[in-house]
């Protein structure tokens, strides 16, 4: 039987409407977990850029992405951002008795939370500011996972894993920050 989790938030933030909805549905039988997240926005003010927040933020999540998996395929020694984005993924399926035995599942669910979290962040963060953003994003997935229950040794057990992964999420930041202001001309 499929356990479906549904959360929904609305809200307004001047000069856009809001409304956003998550759906988790883990189906037992088949062995799946899938998720889906919209973000609506209606605008109110065809002058303020939120779409192009949007864009170049998953543009940076993008390659913030392919960058780590690129550099993790080719070199046993960098750092393995998705072993912790899968171990907070099942931690924080736990609650609600889902588990995810399936590795590719667990991969892919985790790449594309991953992705849809980083695009809000950069879309929020680096399109104004991308060396706070891309500092504290990496700073935080080094020091954080310790403080959180979670196995840091996948992105903290050695300089160059911590200096590669800080790299990574400064790299999603300019990115983001480029595309932004390429998208305002």
């Amino acid at each position: 039987m499929p356990v479906e989790i549904v959360s929904r938030s609305s809200y307004s933030l001047l000069p856009y409407s809001s409304f956003w909805r998550a759906n988790i549905r883990f189906d037992a039988k088949a062995g799946e977990l899938k998720t889906v997240i919209g973000l609506i926005l209606v605008q109110k003010n065809k002058n303020y850029p939120m779409y192009k927040k949007i864009v170049a933020g998953l543009t940076g999540a993008l390659v913030l992405n392919i960058l780590h998996e690129t550099i993790r395929s080719c070199f046993p020694w960098a750092p393995r951002i998705n072993e912790l984005g899968e171990e907070a993924l099942q931690k924080s399926l736990r609650p609600f008795n889902v588990t995810l035995d399936d590795p590719r599942s667990a991969y892919w669910a985790t790449l594309s939370s991953d992705i849809v979290s980083n695009a809000l962040y950069y879309g929020v963060t680096a399109t104004t500011n991308p060396v706070v953003s891309g500092a504290l994003a990496g700073i935080g997935a080094v020091k954080l996972p310790q403080h959180l229950g979670l196995n840091d040794e996948p992105v903290a057990s050695t300089p160059q894993k911590r200096l590669l992964t800080v790299s990574y999420y400064l790299v999603g930041a300019f990115v983001t920050r480029a595309v932004y202001k390429a998208l305002q001309r």
